[in-house]
């Protein structure tokens, strides 16, 4: 149920009970720093850390995981939510037009800094407008 691209969704779920995560500092103490970091603050500079380590633990044992979901429904229910918040906030190959003016520029920024996932842009000026490509 675990896998490496739903790790980072399931990871912040698992810790939330107490229990697992009182196990999971038991069971992995190698992790046991940033784990009370990325639990306290989840956006912590911890984070690809603690997910590194447990990706390389679900490469050795895929099923290594499956032992702490405590709650099968509430963490698949999880992952859907934050699978769709994810492709709502991605920009990655979308093109948009803006007219060519600061104020449409500023909303457009603005935007984009609320959170939207992309790797760059490019953009491409034509008459009174501007198309952005994001990559």
């Amino acid at each position: 149920m675990i896998t490496i691209s739903n790790l980072p969704y399931a990871l912040s779920f698992l810790i939330k009970d107490d229990n697992t995560f009182v196990r999971l500092q038991t069971d992995f103490p190698d992790i046991l720093a940033d784990l009370i970091s990325f639990k306290n603050n989840p956006s912590c500079s911890c984070r690809g850390r603690v997910i590194k380590f447990f990706g390389e633990k679900l490469q050795q044992n895929a099923t290594i995981l499956n032992e702490y979901i405590y709650d099968p429904v509430g963490l698949q229910n999880e992952i859907v939510l934050a699978e769709q918040a994810r492709q709502l906030n991605s920009y990655s190959g979308k093109i948009i037009t803006i007219p060519k003016n600061e104020e449409a520029w500023k909303n457009l920024s603005t935007d984009i800094n609320n959170g939207k996932i992309f790797r760059a842009f490019s953009v491409l000026e034509k008459d009174n407008e501007l198309v952005v490509y994001f990559l």
